[in-house]
């Protein structure tokens, strides 16, 4: 394993690690300097990963990679979903519906959308890329398709229109590895770090000052489509000059290596809470404060640590 590959895996853990803080209700601020920038952070991170494969071959990898465990997670989460649905009075077709992303929704286990967008991502950069098309073309033909779909709200099934609206982050990721561009460019570790820290809280700063709304691709808003990809952009430098020389953090490489469980399994844990929240008494997660927001995150985490340590103690013990 080389350096490149600790830096990735930091970077996806602490990725992880804000989809988690993300999901614990955070006040508006917080809200939107973590959707400035982590989703396409997870999207870079894949392109620059990409493989050159045939078409069919990647079709068949992502498909066991990300389709087989969207459905099987979508299938385990139908049970919850109907005592959900019957809690709020949503219809039971729309369980239907969110199964197969018909609707422009995946049902109450909302994370696990990012697995049928990114599958499209893959394919349809397999495609272009099988086809050699130029790639400043395809990025401003991409961002221009994207910015038609989004000003005039068209809805297309299954995830298509977020998968469009990534993709330029994915081939982004794609082109910086394919320049050799972080071989190229190196500055001192201290000063990679501090420059990282500032422009990750600078992503924060600038999206509560200018961008309109918190941008969440899945519920097809992301504010100022002209401010939404420069400030992510900007979000995903800032961590790869925190993490780019370091080595591999034991606890951010177990959140790395563990992500696609923790990304369908984490609602389970956030539903459980907010049914012992209703049953005494305590309201509502979704007024919770900066304290009890990352405080619900640190439980979260704490469950998964303590789920991996059994785990690798059942793992260690049948050797």
């Amino acid at each position: 394993m080389n350096k490149r590959i600790f830096w990735i895996d930091n970077a996806r853990g602490f990725a992880m690690l804000l989809i988690l803080l993300g999901h614990s209700y955070p006040p508006y601020d917080l809200k939107m300097w973590i959707y400035s920038f982590h989703v396409p952070l997870f999207f870079f991170l894949s392109g620059y990963l990409f493989k050159k494969r045939n078409i069919i071959d990647t079709i068949r990898r992502k498909n066991r990679s990300l389709l087989m465990p969207y459905f099987l997670t979508a299938l385990i989460s139908i049970p919850f979903g109907v005592v959900i649905y019957k809690m709020v009075g949503k219809p039971m077709i729309d369980l239907f519906y969110g199964f197969f992303y018909l609707n422009g929704s995946v049902g109450w286990n909302a994370p696990i959308w990012f697995l049928v967008v990114l599958f499209w991502v893959e394919v349809s950069f397999a495609i272009i890329v099988k086809l050699n098309l130029n790639d400043s073309s395809i990025l401003f033909f991409t961002l221009i398709i994207g910015f038609y779909i989004y000003t005039n709200k068209i809805f297309i099934p299954f995830g298509l229109n977020i998968a469009i609206w990534n993709l330029p982050f994915y081939h982004i990721g794609y082109l910086i590895r394919k320049a050799k561009v972080l071989e190229t460019i190196n500055f001192n570790k201290l000063i990679s770090e501090l420059a990282g820290v500032f422009f990750i809280l600078f992503t924060g700063w600038i999206s509560v000052l200018f961008n309109s709304a918190v941008p969440e691709a899945y519920h097809e808003q992301l504010g100022n489509y002209f401010i939404y990809y420069p400030v992510a952009l900007v979000g995903i430098v800032g961590v790869i000059g925190v993490f780019r020389y370091t080595q591999p953090i034991s606890f951010l490489t177990e959140i790395s290596s563990n992500s696609l469980f923790i990304l369908c399994s984490q609602y389970f844990i956030i539903f459980g809470i907010k049914l012992v929240y209703r049953i005494v008494g305590l309201g509502d997660l979704s007024g919770a404060g900066y304290i009890e927001s990352i405080l619900l995150t640190i439980f979260i985490i704490l469950c998964y640590s303590i789920f991996f340590f059994i785990k690798k103690g059942c793992s260690d013990h049948n050797r």
